[in-house]
């Protein structure tokens, strides 16, 4: 179960000036070129260069703007690859870059330890299995019938048309287990809570200007409000 950063920094600043930082930069291959069209790519920071955990997460969005008709795999498939090799509770899932490449890092709780499995974002070629160090023990047993945190993405993914989900994570909020998954769409990002049990979106976050997206979120506030009594 990881601390999330939400939106500071670079990352905000990049999302600001609009356009680069998009749903296409997500979705196309990190390759670094520049597209058919002309535009220029925006490279990337790397770990060895300093910069912070949060500008490096950031990062899979800043790739270059080309398409090379690659698709992400998407979170649920690379859950079920991750799982294929070790066993547990898959807490989190982040698509990130990592060596050059995007991929999917897959934390995968077990009773006395975590393991990391690394996931190539579009061949699903699993990269490496590690022993995690920063192992976070669960103050609370996971529920057994727990939907996943890419069935979870999945769902948030249809709940915001178009998204496309860069971070799944298993917590515990009001005494009840969700999933917080954080999506970057065109406008700029967003946040859904799904119930790790039922599969129902319980909260939406919009993090955008605009007017009509403001109303949407109030619109979510709303129907979450006439729900509170049946979501446990």
């Amino acid at each position: 179960m990881k601390k999330r950063t939400w939106m500071t920094g670079a990352l905000a600043a990049v999302i600001a000036a609009g356009g680069i930082y998009g749903i296409s930069a997500v979705q196309a291959d990190g390759s670094g070129a520049s597209s058919a069209s002309g535009r220029a790519s925006v490279s990337s920071p790397s770990p060895s260069s300093g910069s912070s955990a949060s500008e490096v997460s950031a990062s899979v969005q800043s790739t270059s703007t080309a398409t090379t008709g690659k698709k992400l795999i998407g979170m649920e498939q690379a859950e079920k690859k991750a799982k294929a090799e070790v066993k547990g509770v898959v807490d989190s899932i982040e698509l990130k870059r990592w060596k050059g490449s995007q991929i999917y890092e897959v934390e995968i709780d077990q009773e006395k330890r975590e393991m990391e499995v690394r996931i190539d974002a579009y061949s699903g070629k699993v990269l490496s299995v590690r022993e995690d160090d920063d192992n976070d023990d669960w103050d609370d047993r996971v529920p057994a019938n727990v939907i996943g945190a890419g069935k979870a993405a999945t769902i948030a993914e249809k709940h915001v048309q178009g998204a496309v989900a860069v971070e799944s994570d298993l917590d515990k909020d009001d005494g009840r287990w969700v999933y917080e998954v954080e999506l970057r769409t065109s406008r700029g990002s967003a946040e859904v809570e799904v119930h790790a049990i039922t599969g129902k979106v319980i909260d939406t976050d919009f993090d955008d200007d605009d007017d009509d997206w403001d109303d949407r979120d109030d619109r979510d506030d709303r129907d979450d409000r006439d729900d509170d009594g049946d979501d446990d």
